[in-house]
């Protein structure tokens, strides 16, 4: 799975969470939690985390998902049969799942016990990056297809 599973700094599971979840580069995540609270090497409550997360991206929390499927391994079946992005927090962990599987060092078999669980429906980033790909795929199209220039042409319209 695509993303940042290793760690970078010790103790940075919400810098790789903001980074996969949302799309943004690693670095972005790292700076955004910075100044938010996080120190280098230390870890960070979810207090501090989740308003950042939230200033980011659009997330739904799961009341269901987070009583229902107690550890890791019910949770990753049931996300599986789902699909899409979530966070997911587990004793001082937060990691990602995306589409049932972990963008972490977590696996499948793991019977941590999960705490909450937030279903990622948009993100600033991810927004970003379709805008760009539209922007570009439009002046692509006036390539292909240049704008008509005269009357006669503006007439065969």
């Amino acid at each position: 799975m695509e993303g940042y599973s290793q760690s970078i700094d010790s103790n940075d599971c919400t810098v790789r969470a903001l980074a996969n979840a949302s799309g943004m580069p690693y670095q972005q995540a790292y700076d955004l939690l910075a100044a938010a609270g996080r120190c280098k090497g230390r870890g960070m409550y979810q207090s501090k985390w989740l308003p950042v997360y939230q200033q980011h991206m659009t997330l739904e929390h799961s009341e269901y998902l987070s009583s229902s499927f107690p550890t890791v391994t019910t949770l990753t079946r049931k996300l599986r049969e789902l699909g899409g992005t979530y966070i997911v927090t587990i004793r001082q962990h937060v990691a990602v799942c995306r589409d049932g599987e972990w963008v972490d060092w977590l696996e499948g078999n793991r019977r941590h016990h999960i705490c909450s669980v937030w279903k990622v429906l948009d993100s600033d980033y991810r927004r970003a990056e379709i805008l760009e790909q539209s922007r570009k795929a439009a002046l692509a199209l006036r390539e292909l297809a240049p704008m008509p220039t005269t009357d006669t042409q503006l007439a065969l319209l």
